[in-house]
């Protein structure tokens, strides 16, 4: 950690005037001062692990935005084919082969949900 001042002579001092032996005030002089150097944090010393927080957070947004991305196309594509099931409406295949491709996925066509409904006729993939 960052080191803090403290002056251990004035500290030595004033414990020595205030009635507590030389030797006993500079053991306990030393025992302060490095628990101020080893344990107490200061605003400098947490600077460093907030950045790296920081940048952690920016990199994880960066590798989950595609994926959410993903998520909205494929949510989109359910959606669509949910209402060609129910209301027996074809899609373009062209648009669903455009989907297919955005989200990097195998056709829709062959999903049971993009399949007509049963007794319709079935529109060319």
């Amino acid at each position: 950690m960052a080191s803090l001042a403290f002056d251990t002579c004035a500290f030595v001092k004033a414990l020595t005037q205030a009635g507590m032996p030389e030797e006993q005030a500079e053991v306990l002089a030393r025992s302060q001062a490095t628990v101020l150097d080893e344990k107490l944090a200061t605003k400098r010393g947490l600077k460093e692990p907030e950045a790296r927080l920081t940048h952690d957070l920016r990199e994880l947004e960066m590798r989950m935005t595609p994926r959410l991305g993903s998520m909205m196309v494929v949510a989109v594509g359910v959606v669509a084919g949910e209402a060609v099931v129910k209301c027996g409406v074809p899609l373009p295949t062209a648009r669903i082969s455009k989907l297919c491709a955005l989200a990097k996925m195998p056709s829709l066509r062959s999903a049971v949900y993009l399949s007509p409904p049963p007794g319709s006729q079935s529109a060319a993939p």
